[in-house]
């Protein structure tokens, strides 16, 4: 009987643990990230603005983030060479919000375009009808963002183990 309740007790405690998951929010202007700064959680990020056909990208013709996963491995999508940043953050610094449009002192957004790196100090806002594909807010997990007209967004969360 000790036993079981032993058992029940750490099975509960497990389960409270990874439910315990701090929060990401992300938003035209920027992301905050609880988890940066904690042990097992990445301290670098990409953002990709997403091109293609319109007719694929229109907003009501995607249904998931799998729709959008897989037109890029199918290649109707491609990443915007023009708009694709790679942000490595200090994880001594512990900075939880990233701004795109506001420069921050130790961040910068990285580009390789035609070959070259270039820094950046700014990105500006996320526009407003357009796909974004950021990757490695958590591990193994792939954010997938539209910006409404209105400014609102639809964010999907998508992991490997789900594709």
């Amino acid at each position: 009987m000790k036993v079981l309740i032993i058992k029940s007790v750490l099975v509960f405690a497990l389960l409270f643990l990874f439910s315990c998951k701090k929060e990401i929010v992300i938003t035209r202007d920027y992301i905050y990230n609880a988890n940066w700064g904690s042990k097992n959680n990445p301290t670098n990020f990409s953002i990709s603005r997403l091109i293609g056909n319109k007719s694929y990208l229109s907003f009501d013709s995607i249904s998931s983030g799998f729709d959008i996963y897989n037109l890029i491995k199918k290649k109707e999508v491609k990443v915007d060479s023009t708009f694709s940043y790679y942000i490595k953050l200090n994880s001594s610094e512990n900075i939880k919000k990233v701004y795109f449009n506001k420069k921050q002192q130790s961040i910068h957004f990285g580009s390789y375009y035609h070959g070259r790196y270039k820094s950046f100090d700014t990105i500006g806002v996320l526009k407003s009808d357009m796909w974004y594909w950021i990757a490695n807010l958590e591990m193994q997990k792939e954010y997938y963002v539209y910006v409404h007209k209105n400014g609102d967004l639809t964010i999907w969360k998508i992991s490997p183990g789900s594709w």
